[in-house]
């Protein structure tokens, strides 16, 4: 939104790509670089650094197998780009430890080693040296780590030019912290909470040479101390301009569909739960977008950016809020246009009226907060909310083609593990409804009830800012309870269902997302879904991966068990592959229909009963998914083009109940 506010103002600001550009660095252009960072440390450092593994993938492969092993992940994941891949658990998984361990060692090398170049930070340097910028923001999700920290100082020293800090984790710092960031410099700022008025104002005064502390949530170091003053009222949305995603490289994010965010209201109309702390970021109001403006963005980035999947960002859509956006999306017929959201499991979502016609307006993954499944937990949180109506929910909401997500939480000051079983057992209960859950630990967080009223919930905080509850489970009991929860002895509970319940990473969320988007098919639903729907309406993606062997070509079914990810496979033995049936595995990647797979595989009956059984067996024994919309996914050319969904996605029609 930044770029879009500031460019109302007619500021010219330009984006420096972060996470995105990281990943394409690391896999293709620093791959020596990682190579030698990682067999430069001694066994010690490895061990400690969790670094065995990929020294053991590197001494495995050879540094250059390995560099063509990395080469060969960019190509699937931000090439090549079909469904399967992403739906690879083990692939998936690879990308993901890469990625993490790649951060550890770069951030080990920025701490031990302050004077040894890194390509990566002479990358970042280079590309905003070539801006001439005025000032440089830098967006905070966290205190800066070894490498945000070599950057920040190389723009200090090399181009001496302020730098504006923001970011949402900025309601939350501490003074001390606030003092770190800005006690390098004078000429340095920090934009407290929402920016969207606040950094456009500062950039005028500093160009006119004025005081930067004329505009409120403006902090700056001044005679040793942190001065400034808070905003006394938020930014009206609807006088926002439409989000400008047109400096972001839509090529460089990892995943098979483009998927973007929105705002439809900031705060929360609950704003009781004692765990939270965005009523914090929001100083505490609750400010609703028009609908209608609402709708002319879901608008803007269908038309302006070929966009068909929206995620709401919103810390609650209300069951009355969303009625009337339904209304309003199909009244202007943008249905085509999924959507993905966040709710809460109360009585007024249970009404299948209601939630008909939200599948109607294309919202196809609802995201609870259910947090626990015991009443006594769930008053104390002041969630408002009923464990068995929480269920009647889930339940009515898969019946009609929803994708449940449900976030879950262990250790909240006073829970015992009685009470955490029950979660637990909830969960297990209704996981035929339930997609994903994703379980968590409590953690005290800074502008949260339960932190600025700690012995109301029983909770002692000593001097170096650690607590401990004096009833239920202490944190390292509930630790070990979520860790024995999601440990891979559980899973593989929810045969039936379409997904496990254990998420392990974020980006499995938004492939939730795109499977419900294409309509997958629940395992036991296969043959019902195949009786009824025409061969060329129904989409199958088959799994695993074609090796050959000592007998020939070998179908090895994906081993969920070392999967971090997903779980909805089940491990089976190695299937022996003739001609035909290897080339309906090629065939089956989610972008051809049933018909046009036995069409393609070979001629006759002789050649399309074998394939359909093939077929069958392996959505049956969960190596395949079944979709009952065709994947329309991204592909980068040789050229650049990105090639995206057609001006209009054939409408995706529910399960029936």
């Amino acid at each position: 939104m930044l770029l879009a506010t500031c460019g109302a103002r007619g500021q010219e600001v330009r984006l420096v790509r972060g996470q995105s550009r990281w990943l394409r660095d690391l896999l293709l252009d620093d791959q020596q670089e990682l190579i030698e960072l990682v067999t430069d440390l001694n066994d010690q450092t490895r061990d400690s650094l969790e670094l065995t593994a990929l020294r053991n993938r590197i001494d495995e492969l050879g540094a250059n197998g390995f560099a063509t092993w990395m080469s060969d992940l960019y190509s699937k994941f931000f090439t090549n780009r079909t469904p399967r891949v992403y739906l690879d658990t083990m692939q998936l998984s690879e990308l993901v430890e890469l990625s993490r361990a790649a951060m550890r060692v770069y951030m080990h090398a920025c701490f031990s080693s302050p004077g040894r170049s890194l390509s990566m930070v002479d990358r970042y340097i280079d590309e905003i040296r070539a801006i001439t910028p005025d000032y440089v923001g830098v967006s905070l999700d966290r205190m800066p780590n070894p490498i945000v920290r070599r950057v920040i100082e190389r723009i200090r020293q090399e181009l001496g030019v302020p730098i504006i800090f923001g970011g949402w984790i900025t309601p939350f710092l501490t003074e001390e912290e606030k003092y770190s960031l800005l006690s390098a410099s004078p000429r340095d700022y920090l934009v407290v909470g929402l920016a969207d008025n606040s950094l456009p104002d500062l950039i005028e005064v500093l160009d006119r040479n004025g005081d930067p502390l004329e505009v409120a949530s403006v902090f700056q170091l001044s005679d040793g101390r942190i001065e400034g003053r808070p905003a006394d009222h938020q930014p009206s949305m609807n006088e926002l301009p439409f989000p400008d995603f047109s400096q972001y490289d839509m090529n460089a994010f990892a995943g098979p569909t483009l998927v973007l965010p929105m705002l439809t209201s900031r705060g929360c109309s609950w704003r009781r739960c004692t765990f939270c702390a965005h009523i914090e970021i929001y100083q505490g109001s609750y400010q609703r977008e028009r609908l209608s403006r609402v709708v002319d963005t879901i608008e803007h980035l269908r038309e302006r950016y070929n966009c068909r999947q929206v995620v709401f960002h919103d810390e609650e859509l209300t069951a009355k809020r969303a009625s009337q956006l339904s209304d309003e999306i199909l009244e202007r017929g943008l249905e085509d246009v999924y959507l993905y959201t966040y709710a809460r499991l109360v009585k007024q979502f249970e009404n299948p009226e209601l939630i008909d016609k939200l599948y109607r307006a294309g919202f196809r993954v609802l995201v609870w907060g259910m947090e626990s499944g015991n009443q006594r937990v769930l008053n104390l949180m002041l969630k408002g909310t009923e464990p068995q109506q929480m269920g009647r929910i889930l339940e009515l909401a898969a019946d009609r083609g929803f994708g449940n997500l449900c976030f879950v939480m262990f250790g909240f000051p006073g829970e015992t593990e009685a009470e955490a079983q029950e979660t637990a057992d909830f969960l297990e209960e209704h996981a035929r409804s339930i997609a994903i859950a994703m379980p968590g630990v409590f953690e005290m967080t800074a502008g949260t009830p339960v932190a600025s009223a700690p012995e109301g919930f029983g909770v002692t905080i000593s001097e170096n800012g650690d607590w401990v509850p004096s009833t239920g489970m202490s944190r390292k009991e509930a630790q070990r309870f979520h860790k024995a929860f999601i440990g891979k002895e559980r899973l593989g509970l929810n045969p039936n269902g379409t997904f496990t319940y254990f998420l392990r990473e974020n980006i499995a969320r938004m492939m939730l997302f795109a499977c419900y988007t294409n309509g997958i098919t629940a395992f036991d639903e296969c043959h019902e879904v195949l009786a009824k729907e025409p061969a060329d309406g129904v989409f199958p993606l088959l799994m695993g991966e074609i090796r050959t062997g000592a007998n020939g070509k070998e179908l090895i079914p994906v081993d969920a068990t070392k999967s971090h990810i997903y779980n909805q496979i089940r491990t089976g033995s190695p299937i022996e592959l003739d001609l035909m049936t290897s080339r309906v595995h090629e065939l089956a990647d989610g972008t051809r229909s049933w018909r046009e797979i036995l069409t393609l595989a070979g001629s006759g009956d002789e050649a399309t009963v074998p394939a359909m059984e093939f077929l069958l067996q392996n959505l049956e024994c969960g190596n395949g998914y079944l979709f009952r919309r065709r994947w329309h996914y991204r592909a980068q050319t040789d050229g650049g083009t990105l090639h995206r969904v057609p001006d209009r996605a054939p409408a995706l029609c529910p399960r029936a109940p």
